[in-house]
């Protein structure tokens, strides 16, 4: 789960509703977001010293 309710990249003008983004701005804002969370690594799961 990704929250992103706290995240500034996004203003009111994002929105067409309380809920939705809109096409024009809040969609691909959304979009390049969460490129960029799944980009990054992963954090292993493994302990220290195993293989």
């Amino acid at each position: 789960m990704v929250d992103l309710s706290e995240a500034p990249e996004f203003t009111p003008e994002d929105f067409i509703d309380v809920t939705h983004l809109n096409e024009s701005s809040g969609r691909p804002r959304l979009s390049r977001r969460l490129a960029e969370v799944l980009s990054s690594p992963a954090p292993s799961l493994a302990g220290p010293g195993t293989p």
